[in-house]
């Protein structure tokens, strides 16, 4: 899971607007930025991995959250680990 792993700081969530002063987007607008980290992810951190190319790895967004089931390597590309207590 990525959780709040994608920010450079601050309490900015990717799936946020840019800017403090904007009305909240609608779910739809999150729901497509979500899908577009994902594949993202897809394309580029061990393309042959997922289940859409043959592979093992799966991946989704879900409930404003991107859910990875992979190997640790996999989760350490994506910007590591969660580890829970």
């Amino acid at each position: 899971m990525m959780g709040g792993m994608m920010g450079g700081g601050g309490n900015q969530s990717p799936f946020s607007g840019s800017e403090g002063g904007e009305e909240e987007e609608d779910e739809e607008s999150v729901e497509d930025r979500m899908e577009s980290i994902v594949e993202l992810i897809r394309e580029t951190i061990d393309p042959d991995g997922w289940t859409e190319n043959g592979g093992n790895n799966t991946i989704r967004a879900y409930k404003r959250q991107i859910v990875v089931r992979a190997p640790i390597e996999v989760h350490e590309q994506i910007g590591g680990p969660f580890l829970l207590p």
